[in-house]
C-alpha cells in the first residue's frame, strides 16, 4: 500500500439498450429517444460525460449493484431530454424478499415503457496491469431527480446527473465499436444475464 493514485480519467458514454435488451442502438438527435439502428461507433451515444469534476462509484445492494454520481456542468437540452428518456421508472424495480428469504409479490403498475442505457466509465491505470484501462460497464437508469439545476448568477450550471443500475434480461452484448478508441483497445463484452454491471480490463492506447 505504499503508492497513491489521484483523478480519473474523465469521461462516461450512455448508449442506449435495444428493446429486447440484448444489445446498443443509435438514439435521435436531441431528444435521444432510442432507435432500431444497431450502434457503429462510440459516437453514437446518446450522452459523452467529459465536463466532470467528480465522478463517484458506490456499489449498493451487496455489491451487486452500483451507482454513479456526477459533478458536472454540462448543460445543454440534449442532457435534460436523457435525464427524461432513460428516467428509472417502477418496472425497474428489484425483486424483494421477506424476512424468511421467501419472494414477495411483484408491484403491478401501469405506464409506460422504460428506455434503459449502458454506460462506459473509463476510470484509470489499473496499477496490476499498467498496459491497462480500468472500464466500468453499467446497465440502468438516471435516478428520480437527475435533471435537476440552479440558475444562480454568478455560478455555474451543474445539471444534477445520477444513476442506478439494474438487472439485465438478456445478455447484453457491448460490442467493440462502443468503446473509444482514443483511450483503450476495444473488445466485444457482455454484461450477463440478471447482472446490473462488469468490469474489464482493456489494452491502453
Amino acid at each position: 500500500m505504499a503508492n497513491s493514485y489521484a483523478g480519473g480519467l474523465n469521461k462516461t458514454d450512455f448508449f442506449a439498450v435495444n428493446s429486447v435488451g440484448t444489445g446498443l442502438v443509435k438514439t435521435t438527435a436531441l431528444t435521444t429517444a432510442p432507435t432500431t439502428t444497431a450502434l457503429t461507433a462510440s459516437s453514437d451515444s446518446f450522452l459523452s460525460a467529459v465536463q466532470n469534476y467528480n465522478t463517484g462509484i458506490t456499489p449498493v445492494r451487496l455489491n451487486k449493484g452500483v451507482e454513479l454520481t456526477f459533478d458536472q456542468d454540462k448543460f445543454s437540452g440534449s442532457v435534460l431530454n436523457a435525464c427524461d428518456t432513460y428516467q428509472a421508472g417502477n418496472t425497474a424495480a428489484t425483486t424483494e424478499y421477506y424476512e424468511d428469504a421467501s419472494e414477495a409479490p411483484s408491484i403491478t403498475v401501469t405506464g409506460t415503457t422504460v428506455n434503459n442505457f449502458v454506460s462506459i466509465t473509463y476510470l484509470r491505470a489499473d496499477p496490476d496491469e499498467p498496459t491497462k484501462t480500468m472500464v466500468l460497464i453499467t446497465h440502468g437508469n438516471f435516478k428520480e431527480g437527475s435533471g435537476a439545476l440552479s440558475l444562480k448568477k454568478g455560478e455555474r450550471i451543474k445539471p444534477k446527473v445520477d444513476t442506478v443500475s439494474k438487472a439485465t434480461t438478456a445478455i447484453l452484448a457491448i460490442p467493440a465499436a462502443a468503446f473509444d478508441s482514443t483511450k483503450v483497445t476495444g473488445a466485444l463484452t457482455c454484461i450477463a444475464l440478471g447482472k446490473e454491471f462488469t468490469r474489464v480490463n482493456l489494452t491502453t492506447v
